[in-house]
């Protein structure tokens, strides 16, 4: 029987965590593979996916990467995709560094990996991403045109800009969050009010699990091919740094962003009820160590609250 969900302990930060003991998950031990803390390796790439191979990783739905310095993992599951499909990164980094030496697939250049190396990725939507370091990025090289930037409305809320009482999103050219301006800026700012009008229109579905168990029924009519050709829509592919979340809601080893667990749980929603998922990973924990020299002493108990919450909605 297929596992609900793979753990991929790199670290060891896991262990402390109770979140999949008696879960039916599949539970991988990496800690003995040396050359994969930020950067990976070859001969780290080779023994992991070999090792992802013969527990049949692969096959489950939902993946946990352990901190976000193993984010890169996701680029190993991306690359088995033998369709089209699009890619939402919830994430408050963009990934997209070019490498500082060689093209080592790291950390913080994967997704930039994944736009030159996967010819099945046809769209990339950032969602929560830093604006300093969306520019940053930017300034580096062009950005892609497959890239769609997703602006959070939380976010937008909470710097009193753009959103009115009737969920009223901004529009293109107007000024965001921040310093971010859409008319100066050479990332295309995308109106948020797409992904919020359809949400307000499938308010009725209340959980994760009710929209897969809805959509489930709906896939192959939603599959069919329209009169023009074209699909209804590509599947897609989640993947979520924690760091992406307000502090309080996580605590992670990168620097954090603003967005509620409340907005990520409906987000989820919305996606299991109108795409075909291929499948989710999950990064973003902070070490005993790390959390040792942090404020908060309950971190860890909170990240495995949190750790199930996810495996719940999303397995």
């Amino acid at each position: 029987m297929t596992a609900d969900f793979t753990v991929m302990s790199m670290s060891g930060v896991y262990e402390g965590q109770e979140f999949c003991l008696g879960a039916n998950a599949n539970f991988l031990d990496m800690t003995d593979i040396p050359g994969t803390n930020c950067y990976c390796d070859e001969g780290a790439k080779i023994e992991i996916k070999r090792r992802l191979e013969e527990s049949n990783a692969y096959e489950t739905p939902v993946h946990f990467l352990d901190s976000g310095n193993y984010h890169y993992l996701s680029l190993f599951y991306l690359e088995r995709i033998e369709e089209d499909f699009e890619l939402l990164l919830l994430d408050n980094h963009p990934d997209m560094q070019a490498p500082s030496f060689g093209e080592v697939t790291s950390c913080g250049g994967w997704v930039r990996e994944a736009l030159y190396r996967l010819p099945h990725l046809k769209k990339l939507y950032l969602y929560g991403i830093e604006d300093i370091l969306l520019r940053q990025i930017a300034q580096e090289e062009p950005v892609d045109p497959r890239v769609v930037l997703l602006r959070s409305w939380q976010a937008v809320n909470d710097n009193g800009n753009s959103i009115n009482d009737n969920g009223n999103s901004i529009k293109e050219g107007a000024q965001a969050p921040g310093d971010f301006d859409a008319r100066r800026d050479p990332w295309k700012l995308v109106v948020e009010e797409d992904v919020r009008e359809r949400l307000k229109a499938d308010s009725k579905v209340e959980s994760c699990r009710q929209a897969k168990e809805e959509n489930s029924g709906r896939q192959r009519e939603k599959e069919r091919k329209r009169p023009d050709g074209k699909q209804e829509g590509r599947p897609l592919y989640i993947s979520l740094d924690k760091d992406v979340l307000r502090l309080g809601d996580a605590f992670c080893n990168w620097s954090q962003g603003v967005t509620s667990i409340g907005e990520i749980e409906e987000l989820l929603a919305f996606c299991y009820a109108s795409r075909r998922l291929l499948g989710l990973d999950i990064c973003g924990e902070i070490s005993v160590l790390e959390q040792s020299l942090g404020d908060d002493i309950g971190a860890q108990a909170r990240n495995d609250a949190l750790n199930a919450k996810l495996a719940e909605l999303c397995s």
